[in-house]
Formats: structure tokens, C-alpha cells, sequence
């Protein structure tokens, strides 16, 4: 038989303070930081540490891996934006290669 502690899900509530404070040491910006600490609350109440006793690091640990993916995941958006605004400007850099093409071609004498 197992020596863990039930999961009260009002811990969580108990917990808030600091893991709001561990939040915006991890990233900035508030609505950030309160948006991790809601994952984390998710997280806990989908899948609760198998020990409450130990509820302290497993909430830490949750919380700094969803900063993890989150960065992460803004840095995969952030270099697709960049690689499709490169792809347009050099579609742009062409047509306007074209325009003044046509503009010269219309210019000339016959």
C-alpha cells in the first residue's frame, strides 16, 4: 500500500501566492504569468501529483515546464511570422522588378 497523501484540490488555492510569484519570475507580463499558473491548476486537477505531501515541487516543476513549452512555442511562432514576412517581401521585391520593367518598356521610343 502506498504512503500517499490524498490531493485536496483547495491546496491549490493555498498555493496561489508563490506560484504566482514563481510565474513572473519565468516570464514577463502578468496576463502571462496568471495564464501559466492556470495551466498548472489544470494540469494538478487533471492529473494530481501521486503524492500531496510533495505537491510544493511537483507544482514548480508543472509550472516551469509549461514556461518551457510556452517560450518555446513563442519562438516556433515567432520565426514562422518571420520566414512568412520574408517570403512576401521577396514576392514583393519581384512584382516591383516587374512593374518597373513594364514602366521602362512603356517609355521607349519605337
Amino acid at each position: 500500500m502506498s504512503n500517499a497523501t490524498p490531493f485536496d484540490p483547495q491546496q491549490l488555492l493555498q498555493n496561489a501566492g508563490w506560484m504566482r510569484g514563481l510565474a513572473r519570475s519565468l516570464v514577463s507580463g502578468e496576463e502571462t504569468a496568471d495564464d501559466l499558473v492556470q495551466e498548472t491548476w489544470l494540469s494538478a486537477l487533471g492529473t494530481p501529483p501521486r503524492d500531496a505531501g510533495a505537491l510544493r515541487p511537483w507544482l514548480a516543476r508543472t509550472l516551469r515546464n509549461a514556461a518551457r513549452l510556452r517560450h518555446r512555442g513563442d519562438a516556433a511562432r515567432a520565426s514562422r511570422e518571420a520566414d512568412v514576412a520574408r517570403n512576401e517581401a521577396d514576392a514583393g521585391g519581384d512584382q516591383r522588378a516587374d512593374q518597373r520593367a513594364e514602366c521602362i518598356e512603356s517609355q521607349r521610343i519605337p
